[in-house]
């Protein structure tokens, strides 16, 4: 199979798909939370890869779709996404290949010997000057006809270099290993399959050398190419068969918004997906609510908000602000505030709290920490909007990643309900990373010699001003707090209104951004 690491299939990359190929019968559901889509944008993703040939249609079990690993898609996980490289490149790496098994069935100390290698896939059958992904190849390993005490005894002499504690199946294929890894090491781009994936595969090959394992010696072999029983050229062969033939429709009628919806309480994200997919594959609200414990209003409120909100593409725009507004319902009478801590560069808390007008009494909240599932509570009309919201803030979040460093950040913004979308005028990220050594170094400056024994921490605010704060322990839980002045930390107030210049006009005055950094006890000496 001949592919990049850059090219698209169904617009996914290559690696997104062998990632999802993991696991050869996957639900909509899970493909959903791979690939980090709505419900109804996995369904059209995948029906789209049905149809190219790539997986197949398993059925749907309690309306929840199942799709299955084509021979297709089974070709793709055997290819290595590796940068490409000229064919004749690769028929040199055969060669020395060859010469590298020459070499390992030369050694006397082998208990086993490498009886052939066969050469299949693009190095095989690609023109002369086209370029190749790897070098694909099936290598058989025997054990040498000799006297079982000598056979024994060359099987232990190399277990003596394999990891303690292998069980016994692992030991009778150490050597086998040995002998690949040696084979593997002659280029990265080589790649070696077992004799099943060729099968598997149904792809023409060529045996390129040859060893009679009793004989102890290479012998003749034929060169020709031997054509696969049923061959598989591109994705339009392997579609022929229809696979979505055995899929119903979505259905396309969605529940009637009711006049009130009672409160929900801790319902998952995840666990909306679902009712989501199950409503479009043809399940009744009365099992949904039951399924996933919530009321029959909840479920047909969330449903016919689902169907009544546009959807929205992410865009990223450097104003955390900006960006997260287009999540935005156009039409809402309450207020959003929006959380989002960055804990590390892949690591985030975020919250998101829609008030009423009077700003006190909370209409529903959602939240999310880390890996785990987002949690909603409250009116499960505000729930896809909610949800939008903490997708487009940990989106913003992953964009700016290393540009915070190994700062913490914690933005936050708050949107009344006359707030509509903001233009995004600034597509790019801004380098706050900059700003940690110069807090190191106005933090070491003042860090007291008694209370070098507690951690330290600095906190520099972007608001309407600029603010910088000192925390030095006094306890377990207690913090000392002391502001510094501009005119205390000149390199680093100056370092902050530059970088604070090139954020939007008049962020400060909607958006706030706290930066911190922390000298832990061990490390204030330093």
């Amino acid at each position: 199979m001949r592919i990049s690491a850059k090219d698209t299939i169904c617009g996914l990359r290559p690696a997104t798909l062998k990632d999802l190929f993991a696991k050869n019968d996957f639900s909509t559901l899970h493909a959903a939370k791979k690939l980090g889509m709505d419900v109804r944008q996995a369904s059209e993703t995948l029906i789209a890869l049905c149809e190219a040939g790539w997986i197949c249609f398993n059925g749907t079990r309690d309306f929840i779709d199942h799709w299955g690993i084509s021979e297709l898609g089974y070709r793709l996980l055997a290819t290595p996404l590796v940068p490409r490289f000229p064919r004749e490149e690769g028929r040199r790496i055969v060669g020395e290949v060859i010469e590298m098994a020459r070499a390992i069935n030369r050694e006397p100390e082998r208990s086993r010997r490498i009886k052939e290698i066969r050469l299949f896939g693009s190095v095989l059958t690609g023109s002369h000057d086209e370029t190749v992904g790897d070098v694909d190849m099936v290598v058989v390993v025997e054990r040498r006809a000799l006297p079982r005490e000598v056979f024994k005894e060359l099987e232990q002499a190399e277990c003596k270099g394999a990891p303690a504690g292998l069980d016994h199946v692992d030991q009778l294929f150490w050597s086998r290993k040995q002998i690949l890894r040696r084979l593997k090491k002659v280029s990265r781009k080589l790649s070696l399959h077992d004799e099943d994936d060729l099968r598997a595969l149904h792809a023409p090959y060529q045996t390129v050398y040859a060893y009679d394992v009793e004989k102890e010696r290479e012998v003749p072999f034929d060169t020709a190419v031997i054509e696969a029983e049923f061959p598989i050229e591109t994705a339009e062969t392997a579609s022929e068969f229809n696979w979505l033939d055995k899929r119903d429709e979505d259905r396309i009628d969605f529940p009637e918004m009711p006049a009130k919806a009672p409160k929900e309480a801790y319902v998952r994200a995840s666990a909306l997906q679902q009712a989501l997919h199950m409503w479009l594959r043809g399940a009744p609200t009365e099992l949904i609510a039951k399924t996933l414990g919530m009321s029959k209003s909840g479920v047909s409120a969330y449903l016919a908000s689902c169907h009544s909100r546009r959807p929205v593409d992410f865009k990223f725009d450097s104003s955390f602000r900006a960006t997260v507004s287009h999540a935005l319902e156009p039409q809402r009478d309450y207020w959003i505030g929006v959380k989002l801590d960055v804990l590390a560069p892949r690591q985030a808390a975020i919250e998101v709290i829609a008030k009423r007008s009077d700003n006190r009494t909370i209409v529903g909240n959602a939240r999310l920490y880390g890996n785990f599932d987002t949690v909603c509570d409250g009116d499960s009309r505000i729930f896809p909007m909610l949800l939008q919201i903490v997708d487009f803030a940990l989106r913003w979040s992953r964009h700016m990643g290393k540009h915070f460093g190994e700062l913490r950040c914690v933005v936050s913004t708050a949107y009344s309900p006359e707030d509509k979308p903001e233009p995004l005028v600034a597509p790019w990220p801004i380098e706050f990373g900059l700003l940690e050594p110069s807090m190191d170094e106005a933090l070491r400056k003042r860090i007291s010699v008694a209370t070098k024994a507690w951690p330290a921490m600095i906190e520099l605010t972007m608001a309407e001003r600029i603010k910088i704060k000192q925390y030095e322990g006094a306890g377990s839980h207690l913090f000392k707090t002391r502001s510094i002045r501009g005119r205390e930390a000149r390199k680093l107030a100056s370092l902050a209104y530059t970088i604070d210049a090139k954020r939007r006009p008049m962020a400060g005055l909607d958006e706030t951004l706290r930066f911190y950094h922390y000298i832990e006890p061990a490390c204030q000496a330093s």
